[in-house]
């Protein structure tokens, strides 16, 4: 099971994750000058990533 999520902010930067059943591959793309990073997750280093976010973004509140 492969699972994709993709963003794009507008600004010239595209994330894309697909997830698997053992990890997560992200991919950041600059459009503008075509630089990709990509990078390889655990679930469970992507488990402690969604304990930090919330953790950090627990008091900060949309506008």
């Amino acid at each position: 099971m492969k699972n994709t999520y993709e963003y794009e902010d507008g600004f010239g930067t595209e994330l894309t994750m697909k997830a698997s059943n053992a990890n997560i591959l992200m991919s950041a793309r600059d459009i503008v000058s075509g630089d990709v990073v990509v990078t390889q997750l655990s679930l469970s280093e992507v488990d402690r990533l969604v304990e930090f976010l919330q953790s950090a973004t627990q008091h900060v509140k949309d506008d």
